[in-house]
């Protein structure tokens, strides 16, 4: 109990004090962030549980460009095919997909599989999504909802849980059912963007803060989601504004009913989401040659 308190009050600092540069602070690698900022103080020796196949064992922060490049090309092997057939299906960019997931899986650790692994968490799989995410944004079809609640579960499984608990376990199992989630939920903010690009409903703070991020994006890649042309829509050459802002978003999600891009101030009110889109910006153009260019 000592050491496990230990760990929470120091992640629980890092929280609070970790500066926008300090790499990916999410889950263990808050500490990582700690870490960065303190010029490499690691009084747990937590980094040693940050490894995962593929990874070095250090954070990333201090990964060789050699390691992030090897990293990039084991990814694009694993999950490219996936991306982009999912990217197809819902007419979303793949490089964006390409760039939110790997966004999300950077940070990902032997530390935090254990407990994934163990049902312990709360977002899970490739995409780190929630159940609840999922369930609240709608983007399970009816058939695959009665599906998922008539699989096998453990007797003690409780009906009203089944839901939830047959989304976690299709998450964290089934690599292309967490992208096709993935690409969903992009896909549904990609729309509420363009509607809200449209008609003035963006706060400046998340549209044009420069202070925070790249400028500000056009509203044609606000629209990028053409249901009527998805071969164009999955091969739509994102800008780095349009990954960061989505980057944010995605790790936001939408708990308060609001979406994150109808924020003002958005410094002090979503600081980890704001992180996430900051650390999303070296993606860009990691992913292109998952695309055809359109000439």
């Amino acid at each position: 109990a000592p050491i496990l308190t230990r760990i929470a009050f120091i992640i629980l600092i890092a929280s609070a004090a970790t500066p926008a540069h300090a790499g990916y602070p999410d889950g263990l690698n808050t500490y990582a962030g700690y870490h960065v900022m303190y010029g490499g103080v690691d009084p747990l020796g937590l980094s040693k549980l940050n490894r995962h196949p593929g990874k070095p064992a250090v954070f990333w922060d201090e990964w060789t460009q050699a390691d992030r490049n090897k990293w990039y090309e084991d990814f694009k092997k694993r999950y490219s095919a996936m991306i982009k057939q999912s990217a197809k299906t819902n007419c979303v960019p793949a490089e964006l997909i390409a760039a939110i997931l790997a966004n999300e899986m950077i940070d990902y650790s032997g530390f935090e599989e254990f407990f994934e692994n163990r049902n312990i968490g709360g977002s899970f799989g490739l995409g780190q999504i929630t159940p609840g995410t999922i369930i609240r944004e709608g983007v399970l079809t009816d058939e695959e909802i009665s599906r998922i609640n008539n699989s096998r579960f453990n007797p003690n499984t409780p009906p009203s849980t089944r839901l939830t608990t047959g989304l976690r376990n299709r998450l964290v199992d089934d690599h292309q059912f967490s992208v096709e989630m993935a690409a969903r939920l992009i896909g549904k903010y990609l729309e509420e963007m363009c509607k809200a690009a449209k008609e003035g409903g963006m706060s400046d703070s998340f549209n044009s803060d420069k202070d925070m991020w790249w400028g500000g994006c056009d509203v044609k890649d606000y629209c990028c989601k053409t249901n009527n042309k998805c071969e164009v829509a999955a091969n739509y050459d994102v800008p780095p504004c349009l990954i960061e802002r989505m980057a944010a978003q995605y790790n936001f999600g939408r708990p308060s009913g609001k979406y994150l891009w109808q924020y003002d101030q958005l410094g002090k009110r979503t600081p980890q989401s704001l992180l996430h889109g900051r650390n999303a910006q070296h993606l860009d153009g990691i992913f292109e040659d998952l695309i055809t260019k359109q000439h």
